[in-house]
């Protein structure tokens, strides 16, 4: 659905210098680029989701093939810790980028 299908709603627009590209991938499913159009740099990472400075690196993913979403676990420099998630999607980091997040319950 146009407007909410590359997370407009939850992330805002794509700066006006980026193009987002579908390709399809290894196992057929289609698989998101981010076209940088000054440079023509091409990048799997979404540019709204700056992964957080200094504490996260992206890692290849072990023993899992080609994947239409993730490419990457986060490894956390200072703990340790290996996700399989974009750390920018955390309650305190979305907070902070001005979100206002509620908590609901399903029924």
């Amino acid at each position: 659905m146009h407007g909410i299908m590359f997370g407009e709603k939850f992330l805002g627009p794509l700066q006006p210098s980026y193009r987002i590209q579908l390709s399809t991938g290894n196992d057929g499913r289609l698989v998101p680029h981010y076209l940088n159009t000054t440079t023509m740099e091409r990048s799997n990472q979404d540019p709204r989701l700056s992964l957080i400075v200094d504490e996260w690196e992206e890692v290849p993913i072990n023993g899992e093939p080609d994947h239409a979403i993730r490419r990457t676990d986060l490894h956390n420099k200072i703990n340790g810790k290996i996700i399989n998630s974009n750390a920018s999607f955390y309650a305190e980091v979305l907070t902070a980028r001005g979100m206002k997040l509620e908590t609901f319950t399903l029924i």
